[in-house]
């Protein structure tokens, strides 16, 4: 089973339960998913899924922030209740140690800028981890 299909089975286990909130959460992340294969004219596979639960997870994360900064805890609490629903579609993500480690390898290989860098370790680690705190490893390595 794909993971669109493990979502789609997620949805109408949500229904038969009545979890309100996951199966709103689902139900967009399928809208997502079914918005991306009209684009391209085709199914997307697991890798695509992938990149799109991340999408939310970001703008989620980025939501909660604001949320914060407004004093509304209360939408910072749902919205931070969503990304647990989210995340448990994502790869386990890569500790800040292995991603040292694979930049420091992708340094020690001869890269020598920013650039050349991020484009050796981020096949190594798409959606395994948060490219923000990669681009601030490759930073800090590169001092």
């Amino acid at each position: 089973m794909n993971l669109k299909q493990q979502i789609q089975e997620d949805i109408r286990n949500a229904q038969k339960q009545k979890e309100t909130e996951k199966l709103s959460v689902l139900r967009l992340v399928m809208d997502v998913i079914l918005k991306k294969e009209k684009e391209l004219q085709e199914e997307v596979d697991d890798q695509m899924t992938v990149k799109l639960v991340m999408s939310a997870v970001k703008r989620g994360q980025d939501s909660i922030e604001q949320f914060r900064a407004g004093s509304r805890n209360d939408l910072a609490e749902k919205e931070e209740r969503e990304l647990e629903i989210l995340k448990t579609y994502l790869p386990e993500q890569m500790s800040e140690e292995e991603i040292r480690a694979i930049v420091q390898k992708v340094i020690d290989d001869g890269a020598d800028n920013i650039g050349m860098v991020m484009k050796g370790v981020m096949p190594q680690v798409q959606g395994k981890a948060d490219g923000k705190l990669v681009t601030d490893i490759v930073k800090e390595l590169l001092e």
